[in-house]
Order: structure tokens, then C-alpha cells, then sequence
């Protein structure tokens, strides 16, 4: 969770971006995070969903509120984008709160096992949702679909 490092669920689970920003998950764990019945979105499915979100995908699903700058979508799509950061290698940081929103994919690099896609909306108006690289290990969103 965004600005937490410790090891206790309940502890976490008292700060206050627990319920602001939901979880963030290394690339393993987001593999596992969805309840039964549930799983996490493919590249193919983010695809899916961008293309019937239409133009200016990224505007429509940021949420209406908390992006930095007051750079909010408008959440038109009901997707609700809420900016909750990352997390650096290993934990050694939390980046981009109110900036940014990352959410991992099931897909793995082929060429470098270390690495995984992942898809983000950023608050600097783009209006595309960003199809990025990155390593394992760093702490993203997760999109669960259900089966």
C-alpha cells in the first residue's frame, strides 16, 4: 500500500490510502490477488476495454476526482481510475500519487523474464492509456475481470 512498508494487514488496513488507493502489487502477487472466480486483465483485455471506451479513453475512465492538478477525467465510462502511485524496486519508495495509476497485466515479457506489460493513466492530460514495460517487482494496481 502506498506509503506503508510494514508487514501487518491490519496495521495497513487502518491507513487512511488503504481505502483512498487500494493495494499495490509486485507482478507474482498480482497474478494471485483476484477472489475465486475473478482474474487479472490481459494486455488483450485492456485492449478490449479501451477500444469501447473510444477517444480520449484515458480522460473517460480517470476518475472525476484526486488527480494532481485537478487534471481529473470524467469517469464517463464508469471505470473509475483512482490515482494510487507505484511502488520503486523492492519498496524503496512511492512514487506519483494523484499523478498516476498503474495496473499490472497477465502478460510477461517473453524475451525477459524479469519484466511484465502493464497499462497506465497518467494526470498530465494524455488522453491514451499507456502500454508500459516494466519490471516484476515493482508495486502496480490490479484490474480483476470477472470469469
Amino acid at each position: 500500500m502506498y506509503d506503508y512498508e510494514g508487514d501487518n494487514v491490519d496495521g495497513a488496513k487502518e491507513m487512511a490510502n488503504y481505502y483512498d488507493y487500494g493495494i499495490l502489487y509486485n507482478w507474482q502477487a498480482a497474478i494471485i490477488s483476484c477472489p475465486e472466480g475473478w482474474h487479472l486483465a490481459s494486455d488483450a483485455e485492456w485492449l478490449q476495454l479501451i477500444e469501447f471506451v473510444g477517444e480520449n479513453a484515458a480522460f473517460k475512465m480517470r476518475s472525476a476526482t484526486g488527480w494532481y492538478q485537478n487534471h481529473n477525467g470524467d469517469n464517463s465510462s464508469g471505470f473509475n481510475a483512482y490515482p494510487g502511485g507505484y511502488c520503486e524496486y523492492r519498496g524503496n519508495g512511492f512514487y506519483s500519487l494523484s499523478k498516476q495509476v498503474n495496473f499490472w497485466t497477465t502478460d510477461s515479457s517473453k524475451e525477459d523474464t524479469t519484466k511484465a506489460f502493464s497499462r497506465s493513466l497518467t494526470h498530465d492530460g494524455d488522453p491514451h492509456v499507456q502500454s508500459t514495460y516494466s519490471s516484476k517487482v515493482q508495486g502496480y494496481s490490479a484490474r480483476c475481470i470477472k470469469d
